[in-house]
């Protein structure tokens, strides 16, 4: 994973449509795609990495943070991206290859235009979406089709194939990266291959005989020849904050947390003792603002927290408002002779195919144990999820790998910033993810998940370019009374 510090211009602002007025003598209102396509235009970018990797993207943020590939940009640390009214250099921020999301920072000095997040669980089975790209060095090209449903995720051979949403949007070779929109100009998938080169996951065949048949065959695929897959953009909210990473890239502690309420950010969890549960600030809390000025999503409130100083909350609590002001603390770092051997986990049973997003409170089952493995609590079980917590020592300064093997999905964040992921169904797979430390004592948590059949979750660490090893119970460590 490679990192920048991301600057925040002051300046938010939403895209809208324009409607026709409704005088006789004025021309016909615009189709949805003529909006939608305008507005998907003036965001969309042209993606061309250091390592000749080209294709396209879109911009979720007016400070110039864009979204593309992760196999567009591959292991380059920057490039260029061509955008309606200028070219700027960029900086990769991070890059996901089990999603294939990459997140860059624009170099621009003035706010641009972007687009907003969507979901794309409200998409009903034919309704029309948009694709706009920079494809083959148009740009940019404008095409409609229809969501057409998801493909099913899990493996094939080698190969780990994530769920993809399904559409009709035709895209040429160089697409990769641009939007999927739905009618309100709401992203709400990332293609990530074009028409006839996508693998999908098929449902197994019904008997023995259709297994035989396939196996002869060689048919472990199938290309999709008429449509195209896009990654759905819940994937892309998912590892947003980590990615952007506030407390990790201020060194201040945030002291609360917040989900998406029906696209409002709100409160889900406010930390005791933390100047913001001081201040006022409570769960369930609607944040409108930040410093005066309009959150509009958790990307929104994730970069504004990346800012170093104090912070001013405008929020709405039931039917009235308030401002909630409060400075950051430092990280607090505890001595590690007072500290308990080993870490903390705690579960909960469910049926994922990846990692969800629970309220505080739902993980109830737990105990501790020696290093990041599974509980033997939870060894020969299906479908649960668990966290595991502790404060890791690093023995020296450096570039450290870190290293998930799991079956299924598992996550490593070193304080906030996504280091490892590896989620969706898959075998026990090696993934490795970088990070700068100093050494000294870390917390770090491990996410996992289990759909069932065989499940494992081992933890390896080592300095860039030696061996890895399995990282020592003797390096793990958690606070007495500490907890979810």
């Amino acid at each position: 994973m490679t990192l920048c510090r991301i600057s925040l211009l002051l300046s938010l602002s939403a895209l809208t449509g324009c409607a026709g007025a409704g005088a006789p003598e004025s021309a016909p209102q615009q189709v949805w795609s003529e909006r939608v396509g305008a507005q998907g235009e003036r965001a969309v970018l042209r993606v061309i990495s250091e390592s000749g990797g080209v294709g396209s993207g879109f911009l979720i943020h007016p400070s110039g943070l864009a979204v593309t590939n992760a196999h567009v940009v591959g292991s380059s640390l920057g490039g260029h991206a061509e955008v309606a009214g200028g070219i700027y250099p960029f900086e990769v921020v991070a890059a996901g290859h089990s999603r294939d999301l990459a997140l860059l920072q624009l170099q621009a000095g003035d706010a641009l235009p972007f687009l907003r997040l969507g979901e794309s669980a409200d998409l009903n089975l034919g309704a029309p979406v948009l694709a706009v790209g920079a494809p083959q060095g148009m740009f940019p090209v404008v095409t409609t089709g229809v969501f057409g449903g998801r493909s099913v995720p899990g493996m094939i051979g080698e190969i780990l194939v994530p769920e993809q949403l399904i559409h009709g949007a035709p895209t040429l070779r160089g697409s990769s990266g641009c939007p999927i929109l739905d009618v309100d100009g709401h992203v709400v998938g990332v293609q990530s291959a074009k028409p006839g080169q996508e693998l999908v996951m098929a449902a197994g065949p019904e008997d023995e005989e259709g297994r035989l048949f396939d196996r002869d065959l060689g048919r472990w695929r199938f290309q999709t020849e008429a449509f195209g897959l896009a990654v759905p953009v819940e994937d892309l909210v998912h590892v947003l904050p980590g990615w952007v990473a506030p407390e990790w890239r201020t060194g201040l502690e945030t002291g609360f947390s917040c989900g998406d309420r029906d696209g409002r950010v709100c409160v889900v969890d406010v930390a005791a003792g933390s100047p913001a549960e001081h201040a006022g600030l409570e769960v369930g809390d609607l944040v409108l603002s930040v410093n005066g000025v309009r959150v509009l999503s958790l990307v929104d409130l994730s970069l504004w927290l990346s800012r170093s100083g104090g912070l001013s909350l405008d929020v709405e609590r039931g039917s009235g408002r308030r401002m909630i002001s409060f400075s950051r603390r430092e990280w607090g770092v505890p001595a590690w002779e007072d500290l308990t051997p080993g870490c903390l986990w705690a579960g909960k049973s469910g049926r994922f195919f990846r990692f969800p997003n629970l309220a505080p409170g739902a993980l109830k089952e737990g105990g501790v144990v020696s290093n990041v493995k599974l509980p033997d609590e939870r060894v020969g079980r299906d479908e649960f999820y668990l966290e595991l917590m502790a404060w890791v020592r690093v023995p020296s300064a450096g570039r450290w790998v870190f290293e998930l093997s799991s079956d299924d999905g598992s996550q490593l964040f070193v304080r906030d910033l996504l280091v490892v992921d590896s989620d969706g169904l898959h075998g026990s797979t090696p993934t490795t993810g970088t990070i700068d430390l100093e050494a000294g004592l870390y917390p770090l948590r491990v996410t996992y998940f289990e759909a069932g059949g065989l499940e494992s979750l081992s933890a390896r660490w080592g300095l860039e370019g030696e061996a890895l090893v399995e990282i020592p119970a003797d390096q793990f460590r958690h606070a007495p009374g500490a907890g979810w």
